[in-house]
Formats: C-alpha cells, structure tokens, sequence
C-alpha cells in the first residue's frame, strides 16, 4: 500500500491509469449496514449526546463539516488510537461485499472506497473486500498515539471534489467512465457527477432523486447489479 496526495493505493498508481471504469463506493451503510464510524465511537465513548448537538448544529448550518468534525473529535481527544481500532473492531462489511467487487473488477473496473468515516476502518475493510484504493478522515495523533485532533484534509460533503482529483491522476487521458455507489445526502454531489450512480438503501428521498436507479436490500451482490449492466452497455457500445 501507499499513499499519494492523501489517497490510499492498493494496487499500483499504472492500474488505475489503465482501468476501464473507475467504481467509487461510500462504506458507512453502503459497504456496511448500521451505525456509522463516527456514531460508533460515539457510542463506545460515552459521547453520544455531545455528537447530537453536534449533529444538530451542522445541519441546521450553523457549522461547517469540517467545524463539525473538528468538535466531534475534540470529544475522544486524548483516547489512544488502539481504542479507536477496538471500538470499531466489531464493524462488517455486507454479506457479498468481496466477490461483489471482484466481479466489478472483472469487468475492467478500478474501485475506490471513499468515505466521509475514518481511515481506521476504511483501510481494513478495503483490504478484507479487495478494493484498488480509499480515501477516508483520519485523526492527528502524538508521539504515543493519542488523539490530537482531526487531520485538516477530510472529507466532506461535497465528495465530487475528491473524485474528481483523484481522477487528475489519469494524467491526461481521456475520459474515463466513473460509477458512484452510495446511500446518503454525502453522496449526492458524488451521483450528480459520475456517469452513472446507483442508491444503495437511500436514507432520504432526495439520495434516490439524485441516483441513475436505486436498490433496497442487504447483499452487496444487489448494489452492483445496475452498474455491472451500465458497464456491459457501454462495453458493448464501444464493441460495435
């Protein structure tokens, strides 16, 4: 694995050059199913009510996101990263997460987790499902690996930015057919750029309004169906 501009690589930079499609899915009930990263750890520290009023602030817009994590994280401040690692220990994926994302692959596809979570759990789920690479919020530690704070590059609503620089890697080659795969407002601005998105159990109309084509159901297998038939279309198209 490595890292370049705050994306994680697990396969090498020349394969995601040379993919087909680039597949990017949110983890947080799309990867997974129930409580997110953050409400885990809200839950594992006691700090439940505290993260509410959080909560409440943001969506109301009376804090940014990234005030939002910054107070978020101000709550565990001091708590060693192992306590991190051990509260979200107990987090799966969906049952057909992996072989769901090597049949992606398969296809000719480059997939990319990428989640407004943390990388403590993003980075293990990426490496038990098989993905090429992710791009999550991680934490500032101290020399003891101790919470600090959140690290100033996280990601926030507006997960199109991020798509779109990991994408200025392609180094200048032309477009590249990109899949987006999700279930919350957070990925709303992901759909409303890729070339086709699906709505995995959307949590709010507005996610289904903004997908290609929704799906409800708790094997990963479903999530891809629309996208394995996208990306056979196109495959076709060019074919002929």
């Amino acid at each position: 694995m490595f890292q370049k501009d705050g994306y994680y690589f697990l396969k090498p930079l020349d394969a995601f050059r040379d993919a087909k499609f680039v597949v990017f899915i949110d983890v947080d009930n799309t990867i997974t199913s129930g409580p997110s990263a953050w409400e885990h750890l809200h839950q594992a520290f006691n700090t439940v009510d505290e993260g509410r009023v959080h909560t409440e602030l943001f969506f109301k817009g009376k804090i940014d996101y990234g005030k939002w994590a910054e107070l978020d994280v101000g709550l565990w401040k001091g708590r060693h990263i192992r306590e991190v690692h051990e509260a979200l220990s107990d987090i799966r994926a969906r049952p057909g997460a992996k072989s769901a994302i090597r049949k992606l692959q398969e296809e000719g596809a480059f997939v990319v987790l990428i989640s407004g979570g943390l990388i403590a759990l993003v980075e293990r789920l990426a490496k038990e499902i098989g993905a090429d690479a992710f791009v999550a919020n991680d934490f500032i530690l101290d020399d003891e690996g101790r919470i600090v704070g959140p690290c100033p590059q996280y990601v926030s609503m507006e997960k199109d930015d991020i798509a779109k620089n990991l994408m200025s890697f392609m180094n200048g080659r032309p477009h590249v057919t990109t899949i987006a795969i999700g279930d919350s407002v957070n990925d709303i601005s992901l759909f409303k750029w890729a070339d086709f998105s699906v709505a995995f159990n959307p949590s709010h109309e507005s996610v289904a309004k903004a997908a290609s084509e929704t799906v409800h159901g708790e094997d990963f297998h479903l999530a891809i169906q629309p996208a394995l038939k996208f990306i056979k279309s196109i495959t076709n198209r060019k074919a002929n």
